[in-house]
């Protein structure tokens, strides 16, 4: 396969724009649903912001059965004690045990009340649909923002090695320039995918489906934002809770159930 590496470089960073461009729409998607439902918005890293006394789902310190300490696979109801600089001290509805847990442990915040949202009518229903959009446009925006990631990393390094190959031919050295050649040539081959139907189907047909402006697109009408919202049974989960003393080796673990063991 013959390639030209600044037409690579280029359709990488073609690519990354859009990819640029699908984050801020899926920004201005969630802060458009959120200002309509007064569900909490994260900060630039995607943490919940919240504030003392606000009632939130969180991780805790879980054991594990083979002994080790970790987050718990599903997040319990929890009280905002106290904020600090990465950390949070909660306590835990359902047994009122308190830990300290880093701030992106909390998954989701209950609202503050807001007259406005009241007074139109928000309902309890449109809170789950705006939850699951807010969520699902979260998971977009980190697969996309891997993608990125890749393709500018990509570039760059194409780009530095290619620039590597014209000083070796500058300086006559064209052993050292065909080493680098060689090396471009076997990584881009490995991206190399074949295109079957299920992957054409996915692939932008016209300029229209490439991300653009999203003032123009009537996002909110889409089917998706109309699905009920997801359902964790607790049952499925075998996590221990731990005392904040369990971590240095005191204490016991009670069981993660909803028996009411807490």
């Amino acid at each position: 396969m013959v390639h030209d590496t600044q037409i690579e470089v280029q359709a990488r960073r073609t690519v990354a724009t859009w990819a640029q461009q699908a984050l801020l729409e899926k920004n201005q998607m969630i802060e458009r649903i959120a200002s309509g439902t007064g569900l909490p918005l994260g900060d630039t890293d995607g943490v919940i912001v919240v504030q003392e006394d606000q009632t939130a789902m969180a991780y805790f310190k879980a054991k594990r059965k083979d002994g080790s300490i970790g987050k718990s696979k599903k997040p319990r109801e929890a009280v905002v004690l106290s904020i600090m600089e990465e950390t949070l001290r909660v306590q835990f509805v359902g047994n009122k045990r308190r830990h300290e847990i880093p701030q992106n442990w909390v998954v989701n915040s209950a609202p503050l009340p807001d007259p406005k949202l009241l007074s139109s009518g928000c309902s309890p229903e449109r809170l789950a649909r705006g939850k699951l959009a807010i969520t699902l446009l979260r998971n977009e925006k980190a697969i996309v923002a891997l993608v990125l990631e890749t393709l500018s990393e990509a570039a760059d390094m194409l780009e530095e090695l290619g620039n590597g190959v014209e000083g070796y031919k500058q300086h006559g050295d064209t052993e050292s320039a065909d080493k680098l050649m060689k090396i471009i040539r076997q990584f881009l081959d490995r991206e190399m995918v074949e295109l079957d139907e299920e992957l054409a189907e996915c692939l932008p047909k016209s300029l229209a489906d490439i991300p653009s402006d999203p003032g123009h697109k009537p996002y909110l009408d889409k089917p998706l934002y109309s699905l009920p919202e997801g359902y964790v049974d607790p049952k499925f989960s075998s996590d221990m809770m731990l005392l904040d003393s369990d971590s240095t080796g005191e204490g016991a673990a009670a069981t993660d159930a909803s028996d009411g063991s807490d």
